[in-house]
């Protein structure tokens, strides 16, 4: 079943999009991507961290509106743990 949400935070762990993360599966891996990777991205990414699951970043579907931005981004996900 199809699921969209208006994200309206940096985080895309906004109640409604977490609260269908935990129904959905008890696993505790995510595959990562989007833009903005500096922050809404990394945002997303520690939140997910912080609960404690296992973050796989799809760097090559990652972006920022410049190179440094993408790079400042990607490189704090992974120093974070993803």
């Amino acid at each position: 079943m199809a699921f969209r949400y208006e994200k309206t935070d940096f985080s895309m762990l906004e109640k409604p999009v977490w609260e269908r993360i935990q129904s959905a599966s008890e696993r505790k891996k995510v595959v990562l991507y989007g833009i903005e990777s500096h922050v809404c991205v990394k945002q997303t990414c520690f939140d997910l961290l912080e609960r404690d699951y296992q973050v796989t970043l799809v760097v090559d579907a990652i972006s920022s509106m410049s190179l440094h931005d993408r790079t400042v981004g990607i490189e704090a996900m992974r120093d974070a743990g993803a």
